[in-house]
């Protein structure tokens, strides 16, 4: 059976486009500005990909909403308990 690239034709120009219109710099300066604001520690790694994975638990987000809007955020979630129970969910669908 042939292996084929990820992205081909249309879809590959496509996600060309997006990564050559993304910038390093605006990634650390964004950052830079969230974790002066709201006092957490930057991604682990530099990307799109780690960027992209430090938001997205939210824990980043609501921090940042209860820094603009103190209150907003009633309690900010535990994201051990989240994974943990999506964990339970995945080996119980086994």
């Amino acid at each position: 059976m042939a292996t084929r690239p990820k992205g081909y034709g249309l879809t590959r120009e496509l996600a060309d486009k997006i990564n050559a219109k993304y910038s390093i710099e605006d990634e650390q300066e964004i950052i830079a500005w969230l974790c002066d604001i709201t006092n957490v520690d930057g991604p682990n790694e530099e990307g799109p990909d780690g960027f992209r994975q430090w938001l997205s638990d939210g824990t980043i987000l609501c921090a940042l909403m209860d820094v603009l809007e103190p209150g907003i955020c009633k309690r900010p979630h535990d994201v051990s308990k989240i994974k943990l129970q999506a964990l339970k969910g995945h080996k119980a669908n086994e």
